[in-house]
């Protein structure tokens, strides 16, 4: 994106705000953290064992799960102007 001569680039892995290349170059990441926001960074300890669970448990079902409204009550929360 800001370097489109160098594009495409190549991740071997990241970690926080830490991203290395496939040289073992390693870099800071001081823009968009990826393709979008990303408050914690990459590979957060909390997050990760959090979608682990989550994938153990099963991803996918015609029932809804119960963090949808909760979800849906934070982003409320949130945004409190914005009509869902």
């Amino acid at each position: 994106m800001f370097l489109p001569e160098n594009w495409p680039s190549y991740f071997s892995r990241a970690k926080g705000v830490e991203v290395w290349d496939l040289d073992e170059n390693r870099y800071i990441d001081m823009s968009i953290n990826g393709v979008g926001s990303c408050i914690l960074g990459v590979g957060d300890p909390d997050v990760d064992a959090a979608v682990r669970e989550a994938i153990t448990a099963g991803t996918m079902s015609t029932l809804n799960s119960p963090e949808e409204p909760e979800l849906a009550d934070l982003l409320c929360e949130l945004h409190p102007g914005r009509r869902w």
